[in-house]
């Protein structure tokens, strides 16, 4: 229903950032519920093509023509069109347009190499009530957590206690049928400022490792790190590119990673907006990025439906 028409989805924004100002919902500390919206609605605007401004590169595997037929129960087509995965190239290249690739020579051809057979796979966010990982965090498998939000369809928004991340999503890798789905996993992950609440910075993107021990989900495919910094007036995306390379002697196999630093909110950072769609996402952003901006009344409603009491003060037992 939201992309019936892309002027459904200005009112329904519009609506939305009605409820921001009378202060019934919490946008977060630094844009988490501006960057939540465009990395989804980059997503759909691949499988909707009515929502681009014009046209992009042509997606890397051909799609069915849309429909909004509500299929008969039981078909194995039942999934919404939007429920439907995503090669991440794809995605990337619809929010960021082709400039978020390197410069390097030659490092192009080797991210599309590297993740030719790379698929996303998430329609709606979940919210995590805990870190990732806590310092006692017994060993765990990674993979099998990361192929359930595919499965689902899910994305995950972490806690504002999370080191280093604030979003993390799947990578499934589909070049190798014979190997078991758990090793054919990755991730990518998003922060929406560094840790220590001062603008972004390119740099800070060193500190996102999968494997540092609050997060723990290495995997043995290249993955995706993207720092969002959509609260400043400049302009910029730049990227890092560290290609895969084979285990020798006792050095392990390196997975390989791209990482994305990207800065403002404008349609020349992400050119699947248009003017009316860029104008009311800058208006869901803080107005103080970095400064802290939820709103008291959204925290006390969240708190009577958590401790099932009413909102009134003193009254949250």
């Amino acid at each position: 229903m939201l992309h019936d028409s892309r002027d459904f989805l200005i009112k329904a924004l519009d609506t939305l950032n009605t409820k921001l100002v009378d202060r019934m919902l919490d946008i977060g500390q630094v844009g988490e519920l501006t960057s939540r919206m465009l990395l989804l609605f980059a997503r759909d605007s691949i499988l909707i093509p009515s929502l681009s401004p014009s046209p992009l590169s042509p997606p890397r595997t051909p799609r069915p023509p849309i429909s909004y037929d509500r299929p008969a129960i039981g078909d194995p087509g039942t999934a919404l069109h939007y429920c439907q995965e995503t090669k991440l190239l794809d995605w990337l290249e619809t929010l960021f347009g082709e400039q978020f690739f390197p410069e390097g020579e030659g490092q192009k051809a080797e991210i599309e190499h590297a993740f030719e057979h790379a698929y996303i796979n998430f329609s709606y966010w979940i919210s995590l009530e805990e870190n990732i990982c806590e310092g006692d965090c017994k060993p765990w498998h990674p993979s099998p957590w990361l192929l359930r939000h595919n499965q689902r369809d899910c994305a995950v928004q972490c806690t504002e206690h999370q080191p280093e991340i604030d979003k993390i999503g799947s990578i499934l890798f589909k070049d190798d049928v014979n190997k078991p789905i758990e090793e054919c996993m990755s991730a990518w992950v998003v922060s929406d400022k560094d840790k220590a609440w001062r603008r972004g910075s390119p740099d800070y993107l060193y500190n996102i490792q999968l494997n540092s021990p609050s997060i723990r989900c290495q995997t043995n495919r290249p993955w995706v790190a993207i720092l969002l910094d959509l609260g400043t007036s400049q302009s910029k995306v730049s990227s890092i590119w560290d290609p895969p390379r084979a285990g020798k002697r006792k050095c392990p196999p390196f997975p390989g990673y791209l990482r994305i630093y990207a800065s403002g909110l404008t349609s020349k950072i992400f050119p699947f907006l248009t003017e009316q769609l860029e104008s009311r996402m800058r208006a869901i952003l803080p107005v103080k990025p970095g400064l802290g901006t939820t709103y008291p009344l959204a925290r006390v409603v969240n708190q009577a439906h958590q401790y099932r009491a009413t909102p009134k003060d003193g009254n949250l037992g």
